[in-house]
Order: C-alpha cells, then structure tokens, then sequence
C-alpha cells in the first residue's frame, strides 16, 4: 500500500513536471506528453519534491526548444520596438541570445544544436534575431560568438 502511494505520488509530480514546464515551452503534442509521462524520462530533482529529467537527449531537446521560445520572444520584442536605436536594438540582441543559449560550448551535431538550426530554419524571425547578433559579442564572450556563427552556418537536414 505504502509503495503505490509513493509511485501515485511520483506520477503526479511527473504530471504537474508536464504541465510546468513542457506545456510552457510550447510542447502540445499529447502523445509526446504522455510518453514523456508513462516512461522513466525523469528522476529524483536535488531539491526535495523536484523531479529531474534523467535522459540527456531528451534534456536537450527541451532545452532547444525552450531556447526557441526565448528567440521568438526576442523577435516580439524588436519588432515592437522597431524604431529603437541601435544601441536599444543591439542591447536586447545580446542579452536574449545570451539568454536562448546559455555560456556552454554549442557542439556541432548535438540535439541540441540540430534542434535550434532546424527550429531557426522553421522560423525566419528567430533566424534574424540569430543574423542580427552576429558581430555583436565581443572577446570576452568568444563562446557566444562562436555559438552564433555556429547557428548561422547551413542548418542540420
């Protein structure tokens, strides 16, 4: 009785995880939600009531994705602020790329680098957010340079 509830309760956090987080990011097809539900995509979080994802492919493809949404977001913004200088133009470019993609290294023909370049492709506005960031980091943010030199090149088939 004791090890059905802990398993109810491990469902249910995985189901509250679905609905925090991958429906915030966009993720709307229900029978990736329910796979993502029903296998063990997830394990114990650090913090205690938290659940983690346990599948590093899976982990980056929601992160791609996530970072997707943040692009779309930085799209929004500049064309609501269209006739903002540059500085503005160029300010809110560096931080919300900063942002999508995070100071890791973006490895070529990783998930989540395919994600993105497929995403960019889908998306002709997120891809000039990506177009207008370029040249934009200088040497003390190589990594993002090279991330966004690395997104701008031929996108993943």
């Amino acid at each position: 009785m004791a090890a059905e509830t802990k398993i109810d309760s491990f469902l249910a956090q995985r189901r509250n995880m679905v609905e925090a987080q991958l429906r915030a990011r966009g993720i709307r097809h229900e029978r990736v939600l329910t796979a993502i539900v029903q296998f063990a995509f997830f394990g114990a979080g650090k913090k205690a009531g938290a659940v983690d994802f346990s599948h590093p492919i899976l982990a980056e493809h929601l992160a791609a994705g996530y970072a997707l949404v943040l692009l779309r977001r930085a799209a929004e913004r500049l064309a609501a602020v269209a006739d903002a200088s540059g500085l503005s133009r160029a300010a809110t470019l560096k931080a919300s790329v900063r942002q999508a993609l995070g100071t890791a290294k973006l490895e070529p023909g990783s998930v989540f680098c395919r994600t993105l370049q497929r995403g960019l492709l889908r998306q002709a506005p997120l891809a000039a957010v990506i177009e207008g960031a370029h040249g934009l980091f200088n040497r003390d943010e190589r990594q993002l340079a090279a991330s966004v030199d690395l997104l701008r090149q031929t996108p993943a088939r």
